[in-house]
């Protein structure tokens, strides 16, 4: 084999080799669904939690349509927690070998309680002394 061929060789493998590496090793499957509520309704913006069994967490946040995608990898089973505004949270348990299945995961929300949609925030109101009542 001349010199020519030999490096035409080490080429066409290192092409390959580069091709396969990120599927090598990943692991990662797409985890995805689409938030609803009651009514059918998208819900845009519920931010879609999964934790594993190290308890490391991975966010999103659910599209103008509902939809949401999360890679996740290895194997046994997820938590999944979803918190919208003005509903109350749901939380699932998701087999990992399912992650990566054909049909995306339809998540429905029940309304919440007023205390879930209310947020409150501490605000500092300065009283003059001429304006407080006098004793």
């Amino acid at each position: 084999m001349d010199y020519s061929s030999k490096i035409l060789t080490v080429g066409f493998w290192l092409i390959l080799l580069l091709a396969a590496m990120p599927t090598v090793g990943s692991g990662q499957t797409p985890l995805s669904g689409q938030i609803f509520d009651r009514s059918g309704e998208a819900i845009a913006g519920a931010r879609i939690t999964v934790t594993d069994e190290s308890n490391h967490p991975i966010e999103a946040i659910s599209d103008g349509d509902g939809r949401f995608t999360i890679m996740v990898g290895g194997t046994g089973t997820l938590r999944l927690e979803v918190v919208a505004r003005g509903f109350s949270k749901r939380v699932e348990m998701v087999r990992r070998d399912l992650a990566g299945g054909a049909t995306p995961l339809r998540i429905e929300l029940e309304p919440g309680l007023l205390a879930d949609a209310i947020t409150v925030t501490p605000a500092r109101t300065e009283i003059r002394l001429v304006d407080a009542p006098s004793s």
